[in-house]
């Protein structure tokens, strides 16, 4: 067998929540694609044809693509064409962007390369760190500068805009931006995603595009901190902010997005601080980041004042994850709520009721006073308040009618045409 054929077609380096959905779709529609992860248990799971997280549609794609050998999930990196790197970039405890998983990725993968691939970074990154990525394999592989420079070995950037719940699709159709270090990079990098990727594909260079990730979610957070901040503003006044939403949307050019208990997620609630933490000051982004921040506390204050005359409170908690009919809890506001509540009751019972999460997340396993199941009660009017944090479909079960004198916070507007 040549080293050509022994070569991975592309080597997708990071299984989680964009890694293996990008690996399962390149398999649909391509020969030879590999997964790689660190995660011992992970490689296994995925391995068996079986998906680590909850996604619509992967789970039964994955098991065709591994039953066919279209994928391999292989116990270490291995020599490829292409490569799609989609791991971490969390924040640390100071917001600013730990880069470490990233720059951990390119030393091992170093010595792979021969000098004619596509390097190809999806995780979210500060603008310029797809020129630093190249800047350290000069470093690590200074005689690669020769194809690097005769554009043989590309390097580029290529963020996920997708969904969660509907990062199949999404990957699918969706328009994508594709920032090269060169031009030359840009365009190699396009014919790889025009293989899966019926939406436009736009080029351009690597900072624009890293920049254009950054940007599209600090839009959305800032707009979520509109809402949220109207949200606050309507209970002090006493309107029903789902009213006021619905009413001022009718004006054409007003879309008042749907406030919650926070935003959460690992785009969203971590990407615009890539911009705070950047050369230069974004006060509108970074007000705008503190006040979702601060709105699980505030949820919180609304739940302690429905109970305040309780001597020990029973309080049902609907939804663990940080959006509706998804599994992740990553910086979810919803569990903020929960760990608050625990820790400002100690002689409460709060029932976290998630049907999609799989396990108590880590950060309520040493609160006393913390129920978590995915079993719905059969019975709500046994709680004294109920607080809805997230607005999964299995919720929308609930006959509100046999609610009785439960109090209700409801921050996902889930019952509110139901009520009235």
């Amino acid at each position: 067998m040549t080293e050509q054929r022994k070569r991975a077609n592309v080597c997708v380096i990071g299984l989680g929540y964009i890694g293996l959905p990008t690996a399962v779709v390149l398999a649909d529609n391509l020969d030879a694609v590999a997964g790689f992860d660190i995660d011992e248990e992970r490689r296994r799971i995925v391995r068996e044809g079986a998906s680590p997280f909850v996604e619509d549609g992967l789970g039964e794609l994955l098991e065709e693509a591994v039953t066919a050998g279209k994928l391999r999930i292989p116990d270490q990196l291995v020599p490829a064409e292409q490569y799609v790197i989609a791991v971490p970039t969390p924040i640390l405890e100071n917001k600013t962007p730990d880069l470490s998983f990233l720059f951990s990725v390119i030393e091992e993968l170093a010595p792979f390369l021969r000098g004619d691939e596509l390097v190809i970074i999806e995780s979210t990154c500060p603008p310029g760190t797809t020129e630093q990525v190249q800047a350290r394999l000069l470093d690590l592989r200074p005689d690669l500068v020769k194809a690097i420079e005769a554009e043989a070995l590309g390097i580029a950037y290529c963020p996920e805009r997708v969904l969660p719940g509907n990062v199949i699709r999404e990957l699918r159709e969706n328009d994508r931006i594709i920032g090269g270090v060169t031009s030359c990079s840009a365009e190699r990098a396009k014919q790889l995603y025009s293989s899966f990727c019926e939406g436009r594909l736009w080029t351009t260079d690597s900072r624009t595009a890293e920049m254009s990730k950054l940007a599209e979610n600090a839009y959305r957070d800032v707009n979520i901190a509109f809402a949220n901040q109207l949200d606050l503003l309507c209970t002090e006044y006493g309107v029903d902010v789902w009213e006021l939403r619905d009413l001022a949307n009718r004006h054409p050019r007003v879309n008042i997005l749907e406030p919650g208990p926070g935003v959460g997620g690992h785009c969203i609630a971590v990407d615009p601080w890539f911009l705070v933490n950047g050369l230069g000051e974004a006060p509108l982004i970074e007000t705008a980041r503190q006040l979702n921040d601060a709105k699980p506390a505030a949820v919180t204050d609304q739940v302690l004042e429905a109970v305040k005359s309780d001597e020990h409170p029973n309080i049902l908690s609907l939804g663990l994850s940080f959006k509706e009919n998804v599994d992740d809890v990553r910086q979810s506001p919803a569990v903020e709520v929960v760990k608050r509540l625990s820790a400002s009751l100690p002689d409460a019972m709060v029932t976290a009721v998630d049907p999609v999460v799989s396990r108590c997340p880590t950060e309520l396993l040493d609160s006393p006073n913390v129920r978590f199941t995915r079993e719905l009660p059969q019975k709500v009017d046994e709680f004294d308040a109920v607080v809805v944090l997230v607005g999964h479909r299995d919720f929308k079960k609930f006959d509100v009618a046999e609610f009785g004198s439960v109090r209700v916070i409801d921050t996902r507007g889930l019952f509110r045409e139901r009520q009235e």
